[in-house]
């Protein structure tokens, strides 16, 4: 855009000293024809009065000086014009460096807007976009340049910073901490803009500039240290739970056994009915008591060599079964690699399971589920991909939590294992979800020492 500016203002700069030079040419051979005509008048009078005139010798006379006073104004028309020209070439010179030290300060200014690692954004009191920078395309998934457009235009759907634009315009206050999300290639992009209003030099509005900001990796951090917050302290909490409930429980088992054997010998279905509803609540319980004992507790892990593509094409036999019948098609994408993971593989077998039935669980009427395994220089990335309708944003903050689940006989522990069996391995799970589909994501390293 700049480059384009300088050459219209260069040619527009080089038009115009060739007129002032053709101007100053024309100008100075007109003046030296003057100058040849009153010469040769000179000349002629000159002549007259040597032949020699009595009757108009005086006026002759007269004419004379006249045209001897004529040259040397003409002479001094010639240098106001010659300096005329010298000034013109000067202003020239200095408009030009003005002007490149402009584009130099233009350029400079387009280059500092343009490495800020937040989108910019301005707009005019009409709210049509007058400037943006890379990072605002970025983020707005904007292949093509949208300046000249209307803000309204360019917001796609679940997009408010035409909303904000509007309401920051008619109220006069800035307005922070802006946050919306946008779904990106299969998952949501957390963005955070403020919006602030543009004054000119009479102070006068004369538009808007919005910063748009990416926080996805603070929101998932922010998730991670939220469930962290649910882990700590839970431990000697369980233990305390587990204990006096626990106890109760056995000793309810036991009665509970007793009475069994001597109500056996009477053959009454309702009796039997009853006392098997009560085992079966009873070990229910202890099964839930249990479940959070070990959720609670600290996992020792049997770390060995393991190989993640073996544990993914075992758990794929596993489910296949039921992904036939839910007619989901599996693909899969695993990197080969020589060195092996040092991990506990009962464990990851564990998580995997987990994220895999969870997925077919949220394609009953068939989709497809992608799981992908990728080997970097310090970490390995195993991701679980489905096309389920994804999770809803009120219940995407609580998917960890233990003893939360949507489903109608789900014990709301599966997650919950995932996450801490991977935090055990010193990695992380993260949840990117939209309409088309959820991805969980396990990063764990390489090292043990990680």
């Amino acid at each position: 855009m700049f480059q384009a500016l300088r050459s219209d203002e260069s040619r527009h700069q080089l038009w115009i000293t060739i007129a002032t030079l053709v101007s100053i040419a024309t100008a100075m051979a007109v003046t030296f024809w003057i100058i040849l005509e009153i010469q040769q008048e000179q000349a002629a009078i000159d002549e007259m009065l040597r032949i020699g005139a009595p009757n108009i010798a005086g006026r002759l006379q007269l004419i004379s000086e006249k045209l001897r006073w004529q040259l040397p104004f003409t002479v001094l028309v010639l240098v106001v014009l010659i300096g005329a020209a010298t000034t013109r070439v000067a202003i020239t010179q200095a408009y030009a460096v003005s002007q490149q030290s402009l584009r130099d300060t233009k350029t400079l200014a387009w280059h500092t807007f343009a490495s800020i690692d937040q989108g910019l954004i301005t707009t005019n009191i009409e709210g049509v976009v007058t400037s943006a920078n890379p990072e605002a395309h970025d983020l707005l998934g904007q292949e093509s340049e949208f300046v000249g457009k209307p803000l309204q235009e360019v917001c796609v759907e679940g997009n408010p910073l035409a909303e904000i634009t509007q309401r920051v315009l008619s109220s006069g206050e800035a307005e922070h901490d802006q946050d919306f999300a946008l779904p990106r290639r299969g998952y949501l992009l957390r963005l955070r803009a403020h919006c602030n209003l543009l004054r000119n030099e009479g102070n006068q509005v004369s538009g808007v500039v919005l910063h748009v900001r990416n926080v996805t990796e603070r929101y998932l951090i922010e998730q991670q240290l939220r469930r962290m917050e649910r882990y700590i302290g839970l431990g000697s909490v369980v233990a305390s739970l587990h204990h006096e409930i626990n106890n109760p429980l056995s000793a309810l088992a036991l009665h509970l056994q007793l009475l069994e054997e001597r109500l056996s010998v009477q053959d009454d279905a309702e009796v039997k009915d009853t006392m098997r509803v009560l085992k079966t609540e009873i070990g229910r319980i202890t099964g839930v008591l249990n479940g959070f004992r070990e959720y609670a507790s600290v996992l020792t892990l049997n770390r060995e060599a393991t190989d993640l593509g073996r544990i993914v094409r075992k758990t794929i036999d596993l489910i296949r079964p039921q992904a036939e019948r839910q007619r989901v098609r599996i693909t899969t994408n695993i990197a080969a690699d020589q060195e092996c993971l040092r991990a506990d593989p009962a464990l990851l077998e564990q998580v995997l399971l987990n994220l895999v039935l969870n997925a077919l669980e949220a394609m009953r009427n068939g989709g497809e589920l992608q799981i992908d395994v990728k080997y970097e220089a310090a970490e390995v990335i195993l991701s679980v991909k489905d096309s389920g309708a994804g999770i809803p944003p009120d219940l995407q903050s609580r998917i960890f939590d233990p003893f939360f689940t949507t489903k109608e006989h789900g014990s709301g522990m599966g997650l919950a294992f995932c996450d801490k069996n991977v935090r055990e391995h010193g990695g992380q799970i993260n949840c990117e979800t939209s309409d088309a589909g959820t991805l969980f994501q396990v990063t764990l390293p390489r090292s043990v020492d990680a």
